[in-house]
């Protein structure tokens, strides 16, 4: 272009931004921002909100939060209004912070919320969980700073009847929710009536469904817990609270699993797989709330896919919840879906015993497939101390001609030279005592 005389112009540093974003070195990426917004400087370009756009998001995939949010306050000062696309960039911005992306991803949902220009969507809901999944909160002094704010702007700005309250450190927070549709029974009435609680409520039908999360009816949450997304929180009243260590104690900071559908169904942002998928791994690993989790799919219309199921086998494993793990099985076929090899590797967390494991190669065989060395790497994990059963893979392994990794390989040779040691150990000691006699 310089070779031609021809000035770069708006398309031109969008473009090259962009082609920053999706560097696969984001240092190198990061540098090249750097140097062309420095050139737009020297040539007294003045960008539009497209190319500003590509600069935050180019800015939030390479890591820099701070020109991230600098570039979004030269966009405002050079009169453009942020659309959801920049809110977008800037959440994506957050989660490349893992020890702070929380707290800046509560500055950005606020400012999207105070300027009233942009509604939350989908995508930006999907992105504020995915940084409540991997993101921390940061300091403890800021956790009580951004309830300071809550406290005041709720002080300062109008009471309507959808204000959530916290009123005693000993009594529920409530938010009430009120939408035409369904109506969702109490709680406590939800947990009397759960049992087998996955396949039941996952093969009802939408009308016979009681669980307490709904977006598309009416619905009244009962919560024991602050929403950071109710820009009228009231938290005055609260007496302490904890700094949030784990996703599913962040998730309860936005109001927990209801919080957040009820903030979807006012905005008109219907969740999606990727939301539930999400939320899985988000929220507290408890029976119950997968159960409602599964139930309120079913109310949304959205079907889980083989790998959300995959994830719930992970997840039940994980609890030592073995049983559960397989039953997981019977409830995708009762959808019409058909388990792939990630789904039996997911299983195979759950397979202690020897018996475990033939149960699991007969379930890969009618599915069509051949057990990997992946599976068999787990298994041998998940055998411990049992050799014959770890002979029985060996075997197992030759019969499927799967050839075994580095890894295996060494939990093997680990294996065997810690029971070698117990033995000897055990040897010397039962001659020491003959020794006494």
């Amino acid at each position: 272009m310089k070779k031609f005389g021809l000035a770069p112009q708006d398309p031109t540093y969008t473009a090259l931004f962009n082609a920053c974003s999706n560097s696969p070195w984001p240092e190198d990426g990061l540098k090249r921002a750097n140097g062309l917004r420095q050139l737009m400087i020297e040539k007294d370009h003045q960008p539009n909100l497209v190319t500003f756009n590509a600069m935050i998001k180019a800015y939030a995939k390479c890591g820099d939060l701070q020109t991230a949010f600098s570039v979004v306050d030269e966009a405002i000062a050079c009169g453009h209004k942020p659309d959801g696309y920049c809110y977008s960039s800037l959440l994506i911005a957050c989660a490349s912070d893992r020890q702070a992306g929380f707290k800046h991803a509560i500055e950005v949902w606020r400012m999207m919320r105070r300027r009233k220009v942009v509604i939350p969507q989908t995508y930006h809901y999907n992105l504020l969980l995915r940084i409540v999944r991997d993101c921390s909160l940061g300091d403890e002094e800021y956790m009580q700073q951004v309830i300071h704010r809550s406290e005041v702007s709720s002080v300062v700005g109008e009471r309507s009847n959808r204000e959530t309250r916290l009123m005693r450190s000993n009594e529920p927070f409530r938010t009430d929710v009120s939408h035409q549709g369904i109506q969702s029974t109490a709680i406590d009435s939800v947990k009397e009536e759960r049992t087998d609680f996955a396949l039941q409520k996952f093969e009802s039908t939408p009308g016979s469904l009681q669980g307490p999360y709904v977006t598309s009816g009416a619905s009244v949450f009962d919560m024991e817990v602050p929403n950071l997304l109710n820009p009228r929180a009231q938290f005055r009243d609260l007496v302490s609270l904890e700094m949030p260590k784990s996703p599913a104690e962040r998730l309860a900071l936005l109001g927990g699993l209801p919080g957040v559908l009820s903030h979807m169904a006012k905005d008109g942002a219907q969740p999606d797989l990727k939301t539930f998928t999400i939320l899985l791994e988000t929220v507290s690993s408890e029976p119950e709330m997968e159960s409602d989790l599964l139930a309120t799919m079913m109310l949304n219309n959205v079907k889980p896919d083989v790998d959300f199921f995959s994830l719930l086998i992970r997840k039940r494993n994980l609890r030592k919840d073995y049983f559960g793990a397989k039953d997981v099985l019977r409830l995708m076929e009762k959808v019409g879906l058909k388990p792939n090899i990630r789904t039996f590797g997911c299983l195979a967390m759950g397979c202690c015993h020897k018996e475990n494991a033939i149960q699991l190669f007969t379930e890969i065989e009618k599915a069509g497939l051949v057990p990997t060395t992946e599976i068999f790497d787990i298994l041998v994990y998940q055998s411990n101390w049992d050799f014959n059963y770890k002979l029985h893979l060996l075997v197992a392994m030759k019969s499927y001609s799967v050839l075994p990794n580095e890894n295996l390989i060494q939990k093997l040779e680990s294996k065997i030279r810690a029971a070698r040691m117990l033995v000897v150990k055990k040897v010397s000691g039962r001659r020491n005592v003959m020794r006494q006699f």
